[in-house]
């Protein structure tokens, strides 16, 4: 038989994890299937370290005893959870359980031992500066987020009061996790898609919700299945929220499961004219204009290619085609000639007529000291003339 230390059976009876149930239904229910499943070929005598391994005996090694009774370290060996935990089944039960099992364990037991970080729940307008705080050290998806760093986009964050924040701290005020917190219809409170610098504090975030009764995502991970929830009983519900906010900002940030709405709306489920799915600032459906400093819808909003304005977008109402080039209509680089645009260099002021014209078209005159249109000009005595005024000359 198996024997665990009891804090390790205490954290098996506790654990909601499915290797953790069967390990503790092994050792107390009378199903001889449970105690089929595993094995001290291996291992045995399993016991909590503080440090978030298991302590264990190897097999063909014996037990010993301190005075107090407590087991003794002598002999023993530490190991981490998964690794471990997976030397008790036999090669027919492992077959049960899928990675994904084994790696649950893991996190549950790690969080087990998360006494140096601390939860905050921070309110709507702190949240540009979560996003910019220093995180502590690790993978994971917090440090994948494409949000980090870019308080600048989150006033629609800052401002919407049906918003807080969930975030995870370690001992030295380094950042390890954050979640929005939604407060919204029905007096639901949903904890939104979770980010963490390693793997086992899902954990700790999941469970900080169902202490507090809150909803959270199913796939609480990514951003898939946005309408998709654990309630506060623990039953699986799919669910269409609206969230009433100002929605009128400079710039917006990817919004993870409200990620569509209309003008003063954010929903998560795919409706609205607006979609938040960008991570330069900007959301689909609309975009700045920069020129007349507007909103404009994306049917409407044209690229500049030239010029002073290069790169901004505009309405396309603002805009001049040159040679397939498009400039700002009002750029000093073109000017309009004959109802069409032309870059200034192609082009001519004429001081006869006062009128601009294309260089192409037009010849210098040095009796008039102007360039005239080819072709009203005469050529008299070698000199090239303005046919008009050629004619006053003939008649005087």
């Amino acid at each position: 038989m198996i024997t665990y230390s009891d804090s390790f059976l205490v954290f098996l009876c506790e654990s909601k994890n499915k290797i953790a149930k069967t390990l503790f239904n092994a050792r107390y229910c009378n199903y001889p299937s449970y105690r089929l499943m595993l094995t001290t070929d291996e291992i045995n005598y399993l016991s909590l370290r503080a440090d978030g391994n298991i302590s264990y005996l190897p097999a063909g090694r014996q037990l010993r005893y301190n005075a107090d009774g407590e087991w003794s370290r002598q002999g023993r060996q530490d190991g981490k959870p998964g690794k471990v935990i997976r030397k008790l089944f036999t090669k027919k039960a492992l077959k049960l359980f899928k990675d994904s099992d084994f790696e649950g364990f893991a996190n549950s037991y790690k969080a087990k031992f998360s006494d140096r970080l601390s939860f905050q729940i921070r309110i709507n307008r702190d949240i540009p500066s979560i996003y910019d705080m220093e995180i502590a050290l690790g993978g994971g998806s917090l440090n994948n987020s494409c949000m980090n760093g870019d308080g600048d986009y989150l006033d629609i964050y800052k401002y919407c009061e049906s918003l807080r924040i969930l975030i995870l701290l370690d001992e030295e005020g380094l950042l390890c996790g954050r979640a929005l917190i939604w407060d919204l219809e029905d007096n639901i409170t949903l904890m939104d898609r979770i980010y963490v610098v390693n793997d086992f504090m899902y954990e700790l975030f999941i469970a900080y919700a169902i202490d507090s009764g809150w909803w959270h995502k199913k796939d609480y991970r990514s951003q898939d299945d946005k309408d998709i929830f654990i309630n506060e009983k623990g039953d699986e519900v799919t669910r269409h929220f609206v969230v009433r906010t100002n929605t009128v900002f400079s710039s917006y940030p990817y919004i993870d499961t409200f990620t569509y709405g209309d003008a003063g709306t954010l929903k998560n489920f795919e409706s609205g004219r607006f979609t938040y799915a960008n991570s330069d600032g900007t959301r689909m459906g609309e975009l700045w204009d920069e020129i007349d400093e507007c909103w404009l819808d994306e049917d409407d909003a044209s690229l500049i290619t030239h010029g002073v304005h290069s790169g901004d977008r505009t309405h396309f109402e603002n805009t001049a085609s040159v040679g397939g080039q498009v400039w700002w209509n009002q750029d000093p680089g073109i000017v309009e000639v004959d109802g069409c645009f032309y870059r200034v260099e192609d082009t001519v002021l004429s001081d006869y007529d006062g009128v601009r014209h294309l260089k192409s078209d037009c010849i210098w005159s040095d009796i008039h000291d102007s360039y005239i249109l080819k072709c009203d000009s005469v050529i008299v005595d070698g000199e090239i003339y303005h046919k008009d005024a050629n004619a006053d000359l003939q008649r005087a």
